[in-house]
Order: structure tokens, then sequence, then C-alpha cells
């Protein structure tokens, strides 16, 4: 299996969405998996004699570009997740919420980085803020916590076969759930996944806006849904339909169509 299948635990949340027993262990999917905004070649997509499920009709429109026949729209994995019943219920009254979480794109892991991102979010944003990050090592904490800004590891994006816990996806909705904000200096994913929740996108420095990162496709659009201009069930719509919402599979479908049994 193409090791970007366990990327954020997405083959996990569609074994789970699929009825499949043992998620823990999810089973082989028979190609490859987009695992980040969009399927391009540097974001290392599997072999073009590997079947492609990716997220939405751009995707499959730069894979068709490079050759790439075997291509099936199935929607984000992280749609999924957001289909489970306790999480909807939750996206769809975001009632205790405050405070907002983000994501810098500018050298997130340097002291410099961080005192940077710290005072642009202090200058911008209101109520408590909170930084998410990978790994940040202690003089990054440090820089953060005398600008009184609050740091959540994110962990892993792979977990080993076998452990327990939530996985890479599920920590990061139950993040988003719980902050009325999602931010970014840049125009980050995070701010469309974040939206897709509820919370409110919100680009803190658009004169950055054409910086975005090289490897994501859509970058317009995705500051477009985070100059404030649209109500939270707005961009909420809005980041839904970036992710391949009319895509999406029922449960057999998505268990045929990985050729899965519900027994695995």
């Amino acid at each position: 299996m193409h090791p970007h299948n366990r990327d954020y635990g997405q083959n996990e949340v569609l074994a789970s969405f699929a009825g499949l027993a043992d998620r823990t262990w999810p089973p082989r999917v028979p190609g490859h998996l987009q695992h980040r905004w969009a399927a391009t070649s540097c974001l290392g997509a599997g072999p073009l004699s590997m079947p492609q499920f990716v997220w939405n009709r751009r995707a499959a429109r730069d894979l068709a570009g490079r050759g790439q026949r075997d291509v099936v729209v199935i929607g984000a994995p992280w749609l999924y997740l957001l289909e489970r019943r306790d999480l909807a219920l939750r996206c769809s009254e975001p009632l205790d919420r405050a405070g907002t979480l983000i994501f810098p794109g500018h050298h997130p892991h340097d002291v410099d980085g961080a005192t940077a991102t710290a005072e642009l979010a202090s200058a911008t944003l209101r109520g408590p803020l909170t930084v998410a990050l990978a790994a940040p090592p202690r003089p990054v904490l440090d820089a953060y916590h005398a600008a009184d800004v609050s740091v959540v590891p994110l962990g892993r994006i792979r977990r080993g076969m076998g452990e327990d816990g939530p996985c890479y996806l599920e920590r990061l909705a139950e993040l988003f759930l719980l902050h009325a904000h999602v931010a970014s200096d840049r125009p980050h994913p995070a701010l469309v996944l974040g939206a897709a929740t509820g919370a409110v996108p919100v680009l803190v420095d658009r004169a950055r806006a054409p910086l975005a990162l090289p490897w994501m496709a859509d970058h317009d659009k995705v500051a477009e849904l985070a100059t404030g201009l649209l109500v939270p069930t707005e961009a909420s719509d809005a980041a839904r339909s970036l992710l391949g919402r009319e895509f999406l599979l029922g449960p057999d479908d998505i268990a045929a169509l990985l050729e899965w049994s519900p027994n695995e």
C-alpha cells in the first residue's frame, strides 16, 4: 500500500465510515489516496499505473495532465470524518467555541517566525490565541508563551499500525470544534478544513495571499474564502464545496470501491 494512504489517518477514517470492524488495523487501499490539498507531482502522488482517489475535479484535472487515466473523485476524507454523527451535530451547532486557532505559514518552527506570528496575530485577532504546530521545540514554545499565545502540538501525521487513540484528522477536528476562528498568515489548507467545521476562516495578512504554498491548488479560492466577507454558514458551504462534497459516496459504495469487506 502507498505510504501516503496512512497519512493523517485518512484510511482509518474511510474504514470507519465504511463500517469496518477494526479501524486500528485498516485494510489496504488498492491505489493512492490524495493526502493533501492537491494531487500534483510535488505531493508525491503514486505511480501512474496506480489508481488515484482524489478530492475534487481540480485534482483529477491535474492528474489527467500528467497522463493519469485511472482517477476517481470521491471527496476528501475530512468530509467523511465530519459525517460522523457526534461531529456532524457539533459542526451544525457551534455554540461553545472561543478564540482563534492559528496555523503559521511562515517559518513556523523558528523563534523569529514565532515572534512575528505572535505579533501579527495579537495585532489583528481578538480573544484567546492558540498556535497549532507539529512538534515545536522549546525556544519556539517560550517565544509564544512570552507573547501570551498558547501552543498545541498536532503530533505525528502517521501512527504505527495497531496504535490506539484518535488519528491525526480526529485530533484536528476536535481542535477546530473548540475554536470560533481559524487563522493563518497565508492561504493555508487549514483555513478550508476549519471552515468546513463551522470555524470562521481568517487570513490575517491578506497582502501575502499571492505567496501561497506552491503545492496548494486553488489558493486563490482559499484566500477569497478567508477574506471575512462570508458568514460562518456560507464559509462552511464554500469550504465543503472545495473539498468535493458533491462527490461523497455512501458507506457501501466506499467499501465496494476500495474492495473492502465489512468483516475485515
